[in-house]
């Protein structure tokens, strides 16, 4: 079982005004923080950690803290039994938000059942911290070294196979990741969907075929991967403000 202690929104500025440095303490249980804004660094055991958006702070209970300069969290602070802790061990004391938009969303509910905690929200509030949990165990274990070559080697899939009709889970199958996870890095690497990025791919190699006058239509659709012409015509109208025909025509017109 879980027992969140405390949860909340946390601002160094506000509650050590003109410190620099926070006074060092002892965790007494799990102390668990995502980083919404931060110029400075947390020390852990002596060793400092970036304060950065997006950084998730996972710390066990024992250990010796501080932080250096401003910083905005939030927080979640939370006993835990022996069989969970055990797991949880396996945790590094930092890693990174993969989605941070569906962490802030989740801690923000927390927050709010905490400040309203009544005998029925009691184990909606055990799922919520299971939930927390599992997100952050599942991340962890996605290599952070490694990830920027996971992307790579997913874009050079894509490249060299955007004429066929590959799926996000062939993507995802071809890097080893599973399609949630691999969608959620992708994004958050390029700022991207890797359906979008896929498109743009097949968009920009239709635009250099339509300026061919032996390829038909059909052709450059077929041959850039579109499912069928309508599709490529509503995707190419979508993106550029003109159908392919008008664009074929525009260019041999200038």
């Amino acid at each position: 079982m879980l027992k969140l202690k405390h949860a909340g929104v946390f601002d160094s500025s506000e509650t050590f005004k003109n410190v620099i440095q926070t006074p060092e303490r002892t965790t007494k249980r799990y102390e668990i923080e995502l980083y919404v804004y931060g110029r400075g660094k947390a020390v852990i055991n002596g060793k400092e950690y970036t304060h950065q958006k997006g950084n998730l702070l996972f710390c066990p209970p024992g250990h010796k803290r501080y932080s250096k300069r401003n910083f905005v969290c939030y927080f979640v602070h939370i006993d835990v039994d022996p069989k969970t802790a055990s797991l949880l061990s396996q945790i590094p004391l930092v890693t990174n938000a993969i989605n941070y938009d569906e962490y802030k969303n989740l801690y923000m509910e927390i927050i709010k059942l905490f400040g309203t905690q009544k005998e029925d929200t009691h184990f909606l509030i055990q799922s919520k911290l299971y939930e927390l949990l599992d997100m952050i165990y599942k991340d962890s274990k996605l290599d952070s070294v490694s990830t920027p070559e996971a992307i790579k080697k997913a874009m050079d899939f894509m490249e060299n196979n955007f004429r066929k009709q590959i799926l996000l889970q062939d993507i995802a199958e071809h890097v080893n990741l599973s399609p949630t996870y691999f969608h959620k890095l992708f994004k958050s690497a390029l700022d991207m969907t890797p359906q979008k990025y896929l498109s743009e791919l097949r968009l920009n190699h239709a635009k250099m075929l339509l300026l061919a006058k032996n390829y038909s239509i059909e052709e450059v659709a077929e041959r850039c991967g579109f499912s069928s012409i309508s599709y490529f015509d509503y995707q190419f109208k979508k993106t550029y403000g003109i159908s392919p025909v008008g664009f074929r025509k525009q260019k041999y017109t200038m």
